[in-house]
């Protein structure tokens, strides 16, 4: 009988096997007598989980490397992990940052048992997801089916009048830039309060470009942005970064053909091209991030449709407008600050929108910044060309008081190391001079017009007209 059973119990599992075909993914795999078990669900919303894989024998911790422990994302993009922890039977590895929303697939191969056993190459799938939003609002209702690329929502419970709907997802899409795949054309709200929500893209391309996004944001961060920085610091850290890195998308607005990429956080993210849209909802993206109270706002500029954003700094309100500060046409490694952190009055100049919805910004403390057209810094001063001086040379000190001529001289373009001033003189050719931080010591280094001064490492580096790099 028990032969018999054997046979049997053969048979079902072959016939089962053809039934259902081999899984693709499995709980645990042999390698000659010795196995591994991943015990724990393969699915959550912890984005820097400890995942432990469970062997069947204590783990020789020094068979373990980076070469043969590692984590794919399913773009095909590698995951730095942190140094794997070994104790006993048991092995807990962690992402060095935190995990994007999305599957993974960890591979383990030539690991070995204390006692010399080589287990056998093998894989495991898990899934990061998004933290659940309680459903507890009509907001976050919105919120939650929007960022789960959902295509129906019933809101009935909240709602069934569409300007209140259509009302609440308008605010959902200004304070969340990035649900930018969503699409009002062919989306419907019905009277029984069903909405149909309409996409750009399929969902796993979404979630594919989604991601994309959020590791451009969380690399900006991680390079722009360190420890110890003034809420100041950062706001000015990601002002330069967005005009340092967007060209404004001229051409296709003088043609009315501006695609839609250019009005969203992709534009400038993935594209690095944009009109005003994509700057000011890049700039809430970004600083939502980074924990600053930051608000999207629209109006006229200059009597044409435009969009900024007010942002709070040490819990003052202040104007920024990122876009206004991106010279057009683009200059390479140029910033303005004529509308960085500036009060409503100067901003009503030529700016107009209803202020009646917008906290009031009303300081004035960082309003001596809009008065450069370059500048770099050293120790306690800013040293800047003036724009309301025909560019000359000033410097003025950190807290905005002490501001004073160095030099009746224009410069274009410079830059600051080791209490000098290396600039471009436009008053002179535009050849390449330094002077003094004090205002001594002017001396004269080319004879051609200089262009896209920088510092790099210990020296100046800097072009031609015709593009050929120089050093100093």
């Amino acid at each position: 009988m028990n032969k018999l059973k054997k046979i049997s119990m053969l048979l079902s599992t072959f016939l089962l096997t053809i039934l259902i075909g081999l899984p693709l993914s499995v709980e645990y795999t042999f390698a000659e007598e010795q196995q591994w078990i991943e015990v724990e669900e393969k699915t959550t919303t912890d984005v820097v989980k400890p995942w432990k894989i469970t062997f069947s024998k204590n783990v020789d911790s020094t068979s373990i490397y980076e070469s043969n422990l590692f984590v794919y994302s399913e773009q095909g993009e590698p995951v730095e992990l942190n140094a794997p922890v070994t104790s006993g039977n048991q092995v807990v590895f962690t992402p060095k940052k935190p995990y994007i929303a999305g599957e993974y697939t960890l591979y383990l191969t030539n690991i070995r048992s204390v006692d010399g056993d080589i287990l056998k190459n093998t894989k495991f799938n898990f899934a990061v997801k998004a933290e659940p939003v309680q459903e507890d609002t009509l907001y976050n209702a919105i919120y939650s089916a929007l960022i789960n690329v959902e295509p129906q929502l019933d809101v009935s419970r909240f709602t069934t009048n569409s300007d209140v709907a259509f009302d609440t997802l308008g605010q959902v899409l200004e304070e969340n830039p990035e649900i930018f795949y969503f699409i009002y054309e062919g989306s419907l709200f019905w009277s029984n309060g069903h909405f149909e929500l309409k996409y750009h893209y399929p969902k796993d391309e979404i979630i594919a470009k989604r991601n994309q996004i959020e590791q451009v944001a969380n690399n900006i961060i991680n390079k722009h942005i360190t420890p110890g920085m003034s809420d100041f610091e950062k706001v000015k850290a990601i002002n330069d970064y967005v005009v340092l890195n967007t060209s404004y998308d001229y051409e296709n607005y003088l043609r009315n053909t501006v695609p839609d990429s250019s009005y969203r956080i992709d534009g400038v993210l993935l594209n690095g091209v944009a009109v005003c849209d994509g700057y000011a909802k890049t700039i809430v993206y970004l600083l939502n991030k980074l924990d600053i109270p930051v608000l999207y706002v629209s109006g006229l500029g200059n009597g044409g449709a435009h969009a900024w954003n007010k942002v709070q700094v040490d819990g003052k309100w202040y104007n920024l407008d990122v876009t206004w500060n991106d010279p057009v046409p683009d200059r390479k490694g140029q910033i303005s600050y004529k509308y960085f952190l500036i009060p409503d009055y100067v901003l009503a100049e030529d700016h107009t929108w209803d202020n009646s919805s917008f906290p009031k910004a009303t300081d004035s403390n960082y309003l001596f910044f809009s008065d450069m057209w370059t500048f770099d810094s050293e120790g306690d001063y800013y040293y800047f060309s003036s724009r309301n001086d025909d560019i000359k040379l000033y410097k003025i000190k950190k807290d905005g008081t002490g501001k004073e001529k160095i030099e009746d001289v224009r410069a274009n373009e410079l830059v600051v190391m080791d209490g000098w001033i290396y600039f471009s003189n436009y008053s002179y050719g535009g050849y390449l001079f330094k002077i003094k931080t004090d205002g001594t010591q002017l001396t004269k280094l080319n004879d051609f017009h200089t262009l896209n001064i920088e510092k790099q490492g210990n020296t100046i580096k800097y072009t031609d007209e015709k593009g050929n790099v120089y050093y100093y």
